[in-house]
């Protein structure tokens, strides 16, 4: 019989997506996660698989929105950027992908016997990602000479929603 916290990841996630109730029509679904369009930006949330570490069940969470897309600055203006923004980070931070653009991001390791307690974090933290992007979003695009990250709902005329 297969132990019951084999995928304590993909539990954590559908807990995330009820926590948010995020929407299927908003959804794509991912191998080992999902992503997701809330007002304008897209966030990734997906986890590492199970892992066993001193007889319990682990798995990786992450979340990662995409800010920036196309950054043009000059990788030390990026960096400067960067470090500032993180040196007042709470919960995430973020990075410069290898394909030019910025992302903020978080991760932690969930198990069993912490997932009811940190489900609600978690979203809180997830959501609160989302919303520090879209405040930010269009500074950082032009102090980065980017763009936003903007995409369209899977669903032409989804209902908007708001940070």
């Amino acid at each position: 019989m297969p132990d019951r916290n084999q995928e304590i990841g993909k539990k954590a996630l559908a807990l995330l997506r009820e926590k948010l109730m995020i929407d299927a029509i908003r959804t794509t679904e991912h191998e080992r996660g999902y992503s997701w369009i809330a007002h304008r930006l897209r966030q990734f949330a997906w986890e590492s698989g199970p892992t066993l570490q001193e007889g319990v069940t682990i798995a990786r969470l992450v979340v990662q929105t995409t800010v920036v897309k196309d950054v043009a600055a000059p990788q030390q203006h990026v960096y400067d950027l960067l470090a500032m923004l993180n040196a007042n980070a709470i919960g995430w931070g973020y990075g410069l992908l290898p394909d030019r653009s910025i992302a903020a991001m978080f991760a932690i390791t969930v198990h069993e016997q912490i997932l009811a307690s940190r489900v609600p974090l978690l979203a809180s933290y997830q959501i609160l990602q989302l919303c520090e992007a879209e405040a930010l979003g269009e500074q950082l695009a032009r102090q980065l000479r980017g763009r936003l990250a903007v995409e369209e709902g899977p669903v032409p005329g989804a209902p908007p929603t708001t940070c």
